[in-house]
């Protein structure tokens, strides 16, 4: 496991530290494990700068050549289709290398290896729509989707849907005129959330990572 996945995987934990004290009403533990949360928020943004000054060293070593990515890395001069196409790539591969393989159907709809069909959906945190995410598939019947929310210092947090989750929620959340399911994710101290209508917002701690759900 690498240094990354171990700090995310903490993170993860954190977090539903968090959400399980919110819960229980215990205010105090909250606060402790939100700070907790920061710290992790903080290493996994040094570890980023700490990754990128080492490939501008590796560059000049290699005399200009850059080495492949250590993490995958969406350039940000890109489209926002073009954006979401790299970071779809990207999750592909990942999930690829846990010894998922995930099939293309047609546009964002994919096919995992028990059949299901699922929706990837990506968006970036922008200047104008801070610790918020607005994403969208086509109209079909998912029984799982993910959720790539790029942050604005190019970490990418990665929602992974089974049935058991999207069953209930899917059919609860607003579509356009076109029928496209609309998804609006927020962050607030660290913490994702799913805003659903008519419904208290649904914690996405639990589902942060989880390439078994797939």
């Amino acid at each position: 496991m690498s240094l990354r996945e171990e700090i995310t995987n903490l993170r993860r934990s954190i977090l539903e530290r968090v959400e399980h004290a919110a819960r229980s009403g215990f205010a105090r533990d909250v606060v402790d494990n939100s700070k907790l949360l920061e710290a992790t928020e903080e290493l996994l943004g040094s570890y980023d700068s700490v990754e990128s000054r080492m490939r501008e060293i590796i560059t000049k070593v290699n005399g200009g050549s850059p080495p492949p990515p250590i993490h995958p890395v969406v350039d940000q001069r890109l489209s926002a289709k073009a954006k979401g196409e790299e970071r779809r790539k990207a999750f592909l591969a990942d999930a690829k290398s846990h010894g998922i393989e995930i099939t293309r159907i047609k546009g964002v709809r994919y096919r995992s290896p028990n059949h299901a069909c699922i929706g990837i959906a990506s968006a970036s945190e922008t200047d104008n729509y801070h610790n918020r995410w607005f994403l969208g598939l086509p109209p079909d019947r998912y029984n799982g989707f993910v959720l790539l929310c790029e942050d604005r210092t190019g970490q990418i947090h990665r929602f992974m849907a089974a049935s058991s989750f999207s069953d209930e929620v899917l059919p609860k959340l607003s579509r356009d005129s076109t029928g496209q399911i609309k998804f609006h994710v927020t962050r607030n101290g660290g913490r994702f959330f799913l805003d659903v209508p008519n419904s208290e917002p649904q914690p996405l701690a639990a589902l942060l990572e989880r390439f078994e759900d797939l």
